[in-house]
């Protein structure tokens, strides 16, 4: 399917607004999540807009951001069905994954082709995954990765704010 440009960059710019607000919404529902670890109504609604984003993400060809919400889909896929139980590692990974994501659509946002550092987020999921929720190995450089990532936030902002605007067309092509 091919869009006119300007209707993309309408398109990718509602993206943005309706991620954001479902990312803003989360944070208040893993506050929730950390006093209700078990409550089930509440992980079908995380995992609902963690769905909503990677799907309207793999839409657009944002594979970056398709593969990170699939992780974190897949652990609480796992929280929703009982499969596995809440603990810090598990809401840490989750909180990671995340925050790597909003990093990834503010970037789109600010027109910012820079490709995040992702992978050390998903490997910690699937580590955190493989071994039920328990600390695995892998997931160590991740939790540390994404919390630099977390850290650097403010300055990505400002430095975005610097450089040269660019379109939006030039993100749907780099796939930002």
């Amino acid at each position: 399917m091919s869009f006119p440009m300007d209707e993309m960059d309408e398109i990718i710019n509602d993206f943005i607004a309706e991620a954001q607000e479902d990312l803003e919404s989360l944070d208040q529902k893993f506050v929730q999540l950390e006093k209700t670890p078990g409550d089930t109504a509440l992980l079908n609604d995380i995992f609902r807009a963690v769905h909503t984003i990677k799907g309207a993400a793999g839409f657009l060809g944002f594979e970056d951001i398709v593969k990170v919400a699939h992780s974190g889909e897949d652990i609480l896929n796992k929280l929703r069905k009982g499969e596995m139980s809440m603990t810090p590692l598990i809401m840490d990974g989750i909180l990671s994954a995340t925050d790597i994501i909003g990093v990834m659509i503010n970037n789109l946002k600010e027109h910012n082709n820079k490709k995040e550092k992702f992978e050390p987020v998903v490997k910690a999921l699937e580590g955190l995954l493989a071994g039920g929720g328990k600390e695995a190995a892998k997931a160590k450089p991740g939790k540390k990765a994404a919390a630099k990532k977390v850290e650097a936030k403010p300055a990505k902002k400002a430095a975005a704010k610097k450089a040269e605007p660019k379109t939006a067309k030039k993100a749907v092509k780099g796939k930002a």
